[in-house]
C-alpha cells in the first residue's frame, strides 16, 4: 500500500504533519481512496520540534458526524401586520467518534504520573490504527464500547458527555452511513462528514492546541460477487398501450391519409399492443449490469396483416430519484433530487429480424431486448441508500420511453410508456473474504441492504427475439477477475 502526506501545520516550536496509508486494494478497487467497514485507518503523525515544547499528550480521533437541518416558516398577526418567522431545527448525531494517543507511550505513563512532558529539539514519529465499525456509534452502544476507545486501558474516556450523542434524540441502529451533502434553498440541508482529527495538546493553561484536520471518505461495501450474481432479478411491467403500426415493406402514410382509411375501409387494421418489462436486480451495485430491458409485442395475425411490426423508438430517459428523508426534533421533512443516467430523443427504428410468430394462436409476438440502451449508466457517483438517526436516503429507478410507427411525428402517433420501480443501491462490489463476516451478515438484517429474492418467472409465451440471454448466464472470468453479467433471464 502507498503512501501520503495530506496535511501539515507549523508554529513557532515545533512542525506537524500526518502521512496515511492507502486503504488496502479490494479486487474490484484495487486504486480505492475510500475507506469501508472494518478497514483501519493508519498512518504516522510525524512531529519535528524546533525548541523544546512542553507537551500533554498527542492524539489522533476519527470523527463522524450526520447533521440535518429542517426550516419552517411560520406567520402570524404581531397586531399591526402579518409578519413571518423563520424557524430552524438542528440535530446533530456523532455516528463515529474514536481516539488512540499516541503519546506519551504506554510504558511511560505506566511508571510516572505527570500532566507534561518535555520533547526536545528533533524529529519524531508515531504511528496510529483506527479500524471503522460497521454501525454507527450513536445507534449502537455495544459497537461505541467495542472501539478502541474503550476497549484499551491506555485510553480513559472522562470526556464522555461530549462525545456521545444527547439520548433524549431518536435513535436508530443502522450501519454506519456513507458520506453525504444536499441543501435546499429554504435552509434545509443534510450532511454527514468524517475527518481525521491530529491534536497536539499543550501543557499549560494559555498553551494553545495545534490541530490538523483531513477530511476522509467512508462507503459501506457492497454484496459479495456470489451473494450479488445468485438473487434473481425482479420484474416489473408497464401498461399495456395500443399503436397503429406499419408493415416491414409497407409505406408509411400520413394521419390525414390514415384518417381517411379509416372512414373508408370496413375491414379495420388491429393495432399492435406494446408493453414494457423491466428487470431490476434487488441491489443496485456500480460497475455492474443491474438492468435489463424489454419491449412486448402483440397483434393478431389477419388476411392482410404481416407479422413485423415497424416501431421507432422516439424518446428515451432513465432517471433515479432520490428521496431525502429529515428528521430533526420537532420538524420533518422530506425532499427529491432527480439523477439523469439516460436522456436521448434521437429517433431510431426497434430492429425485429429475428422475430418469430406464434401461428398457433393466430398472434405474432415478440420479446425486444433493449438492455444495450443503459449501457451508459453510471452510478459511480450515487451515493449509497442508507439510513440515520435523522438522514434517510432512498431511490426510484424512474423509466420514460416514447413510441411510434415513423421517425416523423407528422405520420404517426407517439405513445408515451413511464415506469418507476423502488430501488435499493448498494456500495462497491466486494470478493468473498475481504472484509470480516460481520458486515456481510449483518447487511441481511437491515432493510437497505437486504438481499431480496423471488420465484423464477415461468415462461410466459413470448419470443424472445434479438437477445442474448446465453451471455447472461456466463461464469466469473477468472483470467482477467472481471465480473460475470448480471442476470439469467
Amino acid at each position: 500500500m502507498g503512501e501520503s502526506v495530506l496535511k501539515s501545520v507549523e508554529t513557532s516550536a515545533y512542525s506537524l504533519s500526518v502521512v496515511l496509508k492507502d486503504p488496502r486494494p479490494l479486487l474490484y478497487h484495487p486504486q480505492r481512496q475510500f475507506y469501508t467497514y472494518n478497514d483501519c485507518v493508519e498512518g504516522q503523525v510525524l512531529l519535528e520540534v524546533t525548541k523544546d515544547v512542553a507537551v500533554k499528550n498527542i492524539q489522533v480521533k476519527v470523527c463522524g458526524m450526520s447533521q440535518c437541518t429542517v426550516a419552517r416558516e411560520s406567520r402570524y398577526y404581531d397586531g399591526n401586520q402579518w409578519r413571518t418567522e423563520k424557524e430552524t431545527d438542528t440535530v446533530n448525531h456523532e455516528v463515529l467518534y474514536d481516539v488512540e494517543t499516541v503519546f506519551p507511550p504506554h510504558n511511560v505513563v505506566d511508571v510516572a504520573v505527570a500532566d507534561k512532558f518535555t520533547l526536545t529539539k528533533g524529529k519524531y514519529q508515531y504511528g496510529f490504527s483506527l479500524r471503522i465499525p460497521t454501525l454507527a456509534h450513536c445507534g449502537d452502544e455495544d459497537t461505541r464500547l467495542h472501539s478502541n476507545r474503550f476497549t484499551s486501558s491506555y485510553e480513559r474516556p472522562d470526556d464522555e458527555g461530549k462525545h456521545w450523542t444527547d439520548r433524549s434524540l431518536r435513535h436508530l441502529q443502522a450501519p454506519l452511513p456513507p458520506n453525504f451533502s444536499a441543501g435546499w434553498g429554504n435552509g434545509d440541508h443534510a450532511l454527514i462528514t468524517y475527518q481525521l482529527k491530529v491534536s497536539v495538546h499543550r501543557a499549560g493553561m494559555f498553551a494553545s492546541t495545534g490541530r490538523l484536520v483531513v477530511p476522509i471518505d467512508i462507503r459501506p461495501p457492497g454484496p459479495p460477487l456470489d451473494h450479488y450474481i445468485s438473487r434473481i432479478a425482479l420484474s416489473r411491467f408497464s401498461q399495456t398501450k395500443l399503436i397503429d403500426t406499419i408493415y416491414q415493406g409497407e409505406q408509411a402514410l400520413s394521419k390525414r391519409q390514415r384518417m381517411k382509411d379509416w372512414f373508408r375501409n370496413t375491414e379495420k387494421r388491429p393495432p399492435t399492443k406494446l408493453r414494457l418489462k423491466l428487470f431490476t436486480k434487488p441491489l443496485i451495485v456500480p460497475s455492474m449490469h443491474n438492468f435489463q430491458l424489454y419491449l412486448l409485442t402483440s397483434h393478431a395475425l389477419g388476411d392482410f396483416m404481416k407479422e413485423v411490426p415497424v416501431i421507432f423508438l422516439r424518446y428515451l430517459e432513465i432517471t433515479l430519484v432520490q428521496k431525502v428523508d429529515l428528521w430533526a426534533r420537532t420538524f420533518n421533512d422530506t425532499f427529491f433530487h432527480n439523477n439523469v443516467l439516460v436522456k436521448s430523443s434521437e429517433s431510431r427504428e426497434i430492429l425485429m429480424v429475428d422475430a418469430v410468430s406464434v401461428k398457433d394462436e393466430g398472434m405474432f409476438k415478440s420479446q425486444i431486448d433493449l438492455s444495450h440502451l443503459l449501457n451508459e449508466v453510471n452510478l459511480e457517483s450515487i451515493p449509497p441508500s442508507f439510513t440515520t438517526c435523522n438522514i434517510g436516503v432512498t431511490y426510484d429507478l424512474k423509466v420514460i420511453m416514447k413510441f411510434s410507427s415513423s421517425s416523423d411525428s407528422w405520420f404517426s402517433d407517439i405513445e408515451s410508456f413511464e415506469m418507476l420501480v423502488g430501488v435499493t443501491v448498494a456500495g462497491p462490489l466486494v470478493e468473498a473474504g475481504e472484509l470480516s463476516s460481520e458486515p456481510l451478515e449483518l447487511a441481511e438484517d437491515v432493510p437497505q441492504a437486504q438481499f431480496m429474492g423471488t420465484v423464477k418467472e415461468q415462461g410466459d409465451g413470448l419470443i424472445r427475439t434479438g437477445t442474448n440471454c446465453s451471455k447472461w448466464s456466463s461464469g466469473y472470468n477468472e483470467k482477467n477477475k472481471s465480473p460475470p453479467p448480471a442476470y439469467e433471464v
